[in-house]
Parts: structure tokens; C-alpha cells; sequence
């Protein structure tokens, strides 16, 4: 009760502005560590050490694995866990109540229970993780005991006008181990013992992007997963499964397969959405394209949610646009890469008078280029948005101009951004002349051979992207990294992805711990635990990374004592997140 005070503040703030506030009730079961609840022993269902093990490190493994048990996670510690009693789970039922009331007593409109994924109700729902021999074991109704037990007694203490609603699984990944008829018994059963709403999702995932979708994934391709359940059930439905855009939405609800749409990222990366939808305004929308790399990534890594294309995620209540007295100073962005145009957006709504020169013909830099990998065509949305609204903010554009000293002193700015973004980058090995530039395959300046042996020098995330398309046209690949691992820049959810596709297909080849030492016209030297060995290949791709460019202008800019400061891939090589959070955060800061 000591969060009720802080919590109704929240509910305040949301209730301000129309909307309904309905948090998540979540217990993680066995699906968690010692680590994670702060020395508390997790609890779980089954006694069954391998499935507790696995449950701890869901999503470690890969999909094709002939047994789900044999995950990349073999510390035993993680098993760790108090096997619960039925009186245990009758407790834990109690404690669900009573967190309801308190979000009731907060001001709460609902509350929704986490049924899915592999927690700890998707546990006792599962079959093959459910074992149990007591009355919440055995049959269908057993295994939805739990859950409904608790929806009922929320309903009882809450009241008729409290929302319940529950995120339920329709489909496991893992083993084939839930069927349609035990999702349509828990639906029953959910909407028997008072839930308002089903938030219908999947089970036990066999990789973490079954439910934290990439671009690998079609928008709207769990709603199928609500169509299981709709015929079935006349309380609402909900549909999810990384929908975007406001027409995919609307088919969805029109073909009557659910009554609600649920968004998650993509209100992250632009929170505006719902009034641009109903403004008309879709074409200022900042669509999220599945990257995770600001938040997932960074809750990965212990750090607060943040969004790659919206750097205002995360800040919005300790950073505030400056300029309080419109002072109108003249801002130069020299670049018109992402990084040049947050700065020049960022620049713009502070009030400022802001110039913008690109050396090519259209803004963007290397956005077009990261869009031309396989299933990499959303990052189109990126250039869509950006592109479009440093023309809404007012800022000047000039393109086809590569600005030089004279050309920014013509402006007489009061601070300059430099944003001219990086170049390929060779290391000093002998006949790497002989390679082909990734960004040449990327551009298609460069064919892509077919059913021959490739190579890419380098297992960066643009390597990788590279091999992947060699792949796809048929190719014998090698990845060559002087590391240890390859794509470390990916979140864990690509990188798994990444990974297991690498590890099914039998002619891509990862060469690691392996430093290039020289290119011929047959293949590639490099040497490994000391020892040098070769690899033939008629088509080497040089994909060692990037450096940042203009630092001739850099120079100048200091001698000739102009105020400015670097920002991306000019400052220092990144991706969008990086590139967007640093243009933000200095764009924001100019006093």
C-alpha cells in the first residue's frame, strides 16, 4: 500500500487527459533468477529441474533445437526455485486480488492479468511445463484454475464496473504443446469467471522475437491468434503482433476478428499517433520499424527505455526545449543524414533560424543504404518521417551543396553541427584493393554473383546484412572477424534471430577470432590461433567498418573560432539510436 499514494498521482495525470488506466498484474514464476528479484527464490510450478532451467533463460535457444531443455543456458543456479503447493498457488491468488484493489484504491479503471508468454499463468497453462497432479494440473479446466480463480475473486472485491481483462496464449512454439481447443477451454473459462477483455497472444516462445517482433515479421500476424478465439466468446478481443499503420488496424477490426487493437513500441516512438490518426495527419507519423534497439536493447542492459527514432522517449520530464526568450540565432547543420536532421529538427522547435546543407541530391545519408538489406525495407519509414518533417519544423534545405568554411561563415551562424556523417574504412592489408565495398553491394552499383563462394571481410552488423544477401542469392558464404563474436552491435533479439539462422543453414560459414591478412584473386589469407590458413572465394566483400568524415571542416571550424560540435557517425560511429540521441541531446542543450 506505501505505492498507492505515488501511483494515484499517475492515474491522475492519465485521467487528465481522457484516457483509461489498466496496469498489468505479472508474476514471472520460474521465468526469472536470483538476480532479477534481488536474492527473492522464484517460484515455479513443476519440479522438473530442466524446465526450470529453461524457463529461466527463455529464449537463449534456438528454433530447429531437436530438445527445447538444451538451452545455450547451462547454469544450473538458475534452477533455483521453491516448487509451489497448491496452497502456495491459493496464496499467490490472493496476492493477484489484492494488487488489484490497491490499482483500484489508486484510481485504476482495470487491471489485466499476464496470461502469456512464459510466465508464471502461461506456465500453469502449458502442458508440457504443467505436471502437476493436483487440482491445478491434469485437464484444461485445471490448468485455467488459477487465472480464473483470481479473475473471479477480482471481480467479487472490485465490483461489476472494474475492468478485468487477461493476456492469454493461443499458440506455443515450443513443442507444439498448446492446442486451439485448450486456448478455446481457457477463453471460456476466462470470460466465465468475469474477464472483460481477452488480450489474446502467444505462449512459450522458441525466440524472443515470436513476441518482441523484428522486421522479420508481417504486421498484424499474430491477429490470426484472436481469429481462434473470437467465435468462441462475446466479451472484447484483442489483437496485437507489431501493427503500424492505421489501415492494417482498420482491416483487422473490419474483418471482425477483434474489437480492440494493441500497440506497444510504436506508441514509443510516436505518442502522438492516436491524435495524428484521428487528424488525418498519418503522413507525420513516426512509424517504429521493430528495431528495439532503444527499448528493449536498452532495458536488455539495465538502462531506461529509449526509443532510436524518437530521442525525446525517456526525457520527457527532465529535458525541456530551451530558448524561453526566441532568441532567433542562426543554426548550420552541415549533413543531412539522420543525425543532421534531428539536430535540425530538434534546432528548428526550439525556435531557430536553421540551415541545412547535403552535399547530394536528397536528405538521408546512409539511411537508403541501411534500407537495402533482406527485409529492411521499413527503414524506408524512417526516411519518410525524418525527411518530411525538417520541412514541417521550416528548416532551410540546400542540396547539393557540399558546405565548406566559406560557405558557413556566408550564414553567419551562431552554432554549427557538424553531421557529415562516416565512410568506409579499410585497414592496411595487402590486396585489399582487390575486395569489393559493402556499400557498393548495398547500393547495387556492385551485382551480387550467384552460386559461388563469397566472402565479407569484417561480422558488423552491415558484414552480416551483406552475407545474409550473398546467402540469399545461393552463395557459399564466409564471414572473416578478428573478434570473437559477430554482429555485437544488435540488440538480443536480432542477434538471436542472426544467430540461429547462421547456425541452421549449413553453407554460411563464421570464421571468428580471425585477423585478415591478405586478399588474392582466389580468396583470403587470415590467421587463427596463430596459425595461417586460406579460404578461396571468387567474390570478397570488405566490410571492416566505417570512419567519420569531415574533420577538414572540423579544423576550420575551430580556427576560424566558429561555435560547434560533431554529432553521429561524424563524432563517432554508430547506428540511428546513437546518431538521434546525440543530435537531440546537443541541439537541445544550445544556450
Amino acid at each position: 500500500k506505501k505505492y498507492i499514494k505515488d501511483f494515484a498521482r499517475m492515474v491522475r495525470e492519465v485521467h487528465r487527459y481522457g484516457a483509461l488506466i489498466i496496469p498489468q498484474l505479472h508474476h514471472a514464476g520460474a521465468a526469472t533468477d536470483r538476480r532479477i528479484t534481488d536474492g527473492v527464490q522464484p517460484i515455479s510450478i513443476t519440479a522438473n529441474e530442466q524446465i526450470n532451467l529453461a524457463l529461466s533463460g527463455t529464449g537463449s535457444h534456438v528454433e530447429g533445437d531437436e530438445d527445447y531443455l538444451s538451452t545455450a543456458n547451462k547454469d544450473a543456479s538458475r534452477a533455483d526455485v521453491h516448487v509451489a503447493t497448491a496452497d502456495d498457488l491459493r496464496a499467490l491468488e490472493r496476492k493477484f486480488i489484492t494488487a488489484a484493489l490497491n490499482a483500484k484504491a489508486a484510481g485504476c479503471d482495470g487491471v489485466e492479468l499476464h496470461g502469456a508468454h512464459s510466465y508464471l499463468i502461461a506456465q500453469l497453462l502449458t502442458p508440457f511445463i504443467n505436471d502437476r497432479k493436483d487440482e491445478y494440473g491434469g485437464s484444461a479446466e485445471n490448468r485455467a484454475r488459477f487465472a480464473a480463480n483470481i479473475i473471479r475473486g477480482i471481480r467479487k472485491e472490485c465490483g461489476p464496473e472494474f475492468i478485468i481483462g487477461i493476456r492469454m496464449p493461443v499458440h506455443n512454439w515450443v513443442m507444439d504443446s498448446l492446442t486451439d481447443e485448450d486456448s478455446i477451454v481457457y477463453a471460456k473459462a476466462f470470460e466465465e469467471a468475469g474477464a472483460d477483455f481477452l488480450d489474446v497472444s502467444g505462449g512459450m516462445p522458441d525466440a524472443p522475437s515470436n513476441l518482441i517482433e523484428t522486421e522479420n515479421y508481417a504486421e498484424g500476424w499474430r491477429s490470426n491468434m484472436s481469429a481462434k478465439i473470437r467465435p468462441y466468446v462475446k466479451c472484447a478481443v484483442f489483437a496485437l503482433g507489431g501493427i503500424r499503420h492505421p489501415d492494417v488496424a482498420d482491416k483487422i477490426l473490419d474483418s471482425g476478428i477483434a474489437d480492440f487493437i494493441v500497440m506497444g513500441r510504436q506508441l514509443i516512438c510516436d505518442p502522438d499517433y492516436c491524435r495524428k490518426v484521428e487528424e488525418g495527419r498519418e503522413d507525420e507519423i513516426r512509424y517504429c520499424i521493430s528495431c528495439s534497439r532503444g527499448c528493449y536493447g536498452e532495458l536488455s542492459n539495465d538502462r531506461f527505455i529509449s526509443c532510436a527514432l524518437n530521442p525525446e522517449t525517456g526525457h520527457e520530464y527532465e529535458l525541456h526545449y530551451g530558448n524561453e526568450n526566441k532568441d532567433p540565432r542562426n543554426i548550420v547543420i552541415v549533413g543531412g543524414g539522420i543525425a543532421g536532421m534531428q539536430a535540425a529538427i530538434t534546432s528548428a522547435k526550439q525556435g531557430y533560424h536553421v540551415t541545412l546543407f547535403e552535399a547530394s541530391d536528397k536528405l538521408g545519408g546512409q539511411i537508403e543504404l541501411a534500407s537495402k538489406g533482406i527485409n529492411k525495407s521499413r527503414i524506408q519509414w524512417v526516411y519518410d518521417y525524418f525527411s518530411g518533417e525538417v520541412y514541417r519544423q521550416g528548416v532551410k534545405i540546400v542540396l547539393n551543396k557540399k558546405a565548406d568554411i566559406e560557405t558557413v561563415k556566408a550564414c553567419r551562424p551562431d552554432y554549427v553541427f557538424v553531421a557529415t556523417g562516416s565512410l568506409p574504412f579499410n585497414p592496411p592489408i595487402t590486396g585489399v584493393d582487390k575486395t569489393v565495398c559493402a556499400w557498393d553491394v548495398l547500393q547495387g552499383t556492385k551485382a551480387i554473383p550467384q552460386n559461388q563462394t563469397a566472402i565479407v571481410l569484417g561480422g558488423g552488423t552491415v558484414g552480416v546484412e551483406i552475407a545474409e544477401m550473398l546467402r540469399a542469392a545461393g552463395n557459399e558464404t564466409y564471414i572473416i572477424e578478428m573478434m570473437g563474436a559477430i554482429a555485437t552491435a544488435l540488440e538480443p533479439f536480432h542477434l538471436t534471430d542472426v544467430l540461429a539462422g547462421i547456425a541452421k543453414d549449413e553453407h554460411m560459414h563464421v570464421l571468428t577470432n580471425s585477423k585478415v591478412t591478405a586478399v588474392t584473386d582466389t580468396g583470403v589469407t587470415y590467421v587463427n590461433n596463430g596459425e595461417e590458413k586460406t579460404v578461396e572465394g571468387s567474390f570478397i566483400v570488405s566490410a571492416f567498418g566505417q570512419k567519420p568524415a569531415g574533420k577538414d571542416l572540423v579544423a576550420e571550424l575551430k580556427a576560424a573560432a566558429i561555435p560547434f560540435t560533431t554529432v553521429g557517425d561524424a563524432r563517432k560511429v554508430g547506428n540511428f539510436f546513437s546518431a538521434t540521441t546525440d543530435a537531440y541531446l546537443k541541439a537541445i542543450s544550445i544556450r
